[in-house]
């Protein structure tokens, strides 16, 4: 790899960290969303829970976990590549 390789390359690595950190921020963000539906569900009694309102609360945080999930197999992804990119440089 000539000089002007490695410098995209190296430009491409810290997109990647950028990348990482993002996916991070996200998934923070949706944990705590998570987590409080979680939460309110949980707070409802028997009765509330089954109820349309807690229905939905409940498809909401496991719509969110979904969202979790994927940003996790996101970064994992990412990782992945990360290391393989890295090991060129």
């Amino acid at each position: 790899m000539n000089q002007q390789d490695r410098k995209a390359l190296n430009a491409a690595i810290d997109k990647l960290e950028s990348f990482r950190g993002i996916i991070e921020e996200i998934k923070a963000v949706v944990e705590d969303l998570e987590s409080g539906e979680r939460d309110k569900f949980d707070n409802l009694s028997e009765g509330l829970q089954a109820s349309e309102k807690g229905q939905s609360i409940e498809e909401a945080a496991d719509a969110l976990q979904e969202i979790i999930d994927q940003l996790e197999t996101a970064f994992e992804a990412l990782e992945e590549v990360a290391a393989k990119v890295e090991e060129l440089g």
